[in-house]
């Protein structure tokens, strides 16, 4: 079971148990089952049963923070580097600025929670 504010998941291996907690939790608190996941605080959830995989998509934050910064429409790329290109790269020994570390910071008010 995971808990924001009044958001809760609640996940396991047996539905029955699942619904045993959520009828727990419906006799202390007003609370509505929407169901099977699909999106928790603002993270995409796709399950595929078959394969017995879960993946976490955070497509609606990655176009927030392209359109902060005006580059919605830009050209993606499959590979951000030449393959090899890690084994060329010198590792930056600098501390970041106090203006860098704001900027950064600035992104997590972007998140969709």
């Amino acid at each position: 079971m995971v808990t924001y504010v009044d958001d809760m998941l609640i996940t396991g291996p047996d539905i029955t148990e699942i619904n045993k907690v959520k009828e727990a939790l419906k006799k202390e608190f007003e609370m509505d089952d929407l169901g099977p996941v699909n999106y928790f605080l603002g993270v995409r959830i796709v399950r595929n049963r078959a394969n017995r995989s879960i993946a976490l998509i955070q497509d609606a934050y990655i176009s927030k923070v392209l359109n902060k910064y005006g580059m919605e429409n830009c050209k993606p790329a499959a590979t951000l580097m030449e393959t090899g290109a890690l084994n060329a790269m010198v590792a930056n020994l600098r501390r970041a600025t106090k203006a860098e570390i704001l900027e950064y910071q600035s992104e997590l008010d972007l998140l969709p929670i």
